[in-house]
């Protein structure tokens, strides 16, 4: 119980801070139409669809699940945990870090 809620919370940082620093790396308004944003931004999905899957595998193989309503019952919450997360993370970056770069 304590690797997923330990995956969980690591998927809603790095979706958190992981845009935040891709946003103020390479601003695309300030860069304009560079590499190296394109390079951040790929790379940044890239490590998110890694640690996604690897928190479903966690959360499938863990075994504690009695049925498998349960199991998506889970996959739901997870699933929403890094949707709030996501758009957060927009809204903080619209609000506040915007008018900085």
């Amino acid at each position: 119980m304590k690797k997923y809620v330990a995956m969980c919370c690591l998927s809603v940082v790095y979706t958190f801070f992981g845009e935040m620093l891709v946003f103020l790396l390479a601003d695309p308004h300030a860069l304009g139409d560079t590499t190296i944003y394109h390079f951040l931004k790929n790379g940044y999905y890239i490590m998110g669809f890694v640690i996604v899957v690897w928190t479903v595998k966690v959360i499938y193989r863990k075994g504690f699940h009695r049925n498998k309503k349960e199991l998506v019952l889970d996959y739901a919450i997870y699933a929403v945990m890094v949707m709030l997360a996501y758009t957060c993370t927009n809204i903080v970056i619209d609000t506040y870090f915007a008018h900085l770069v």
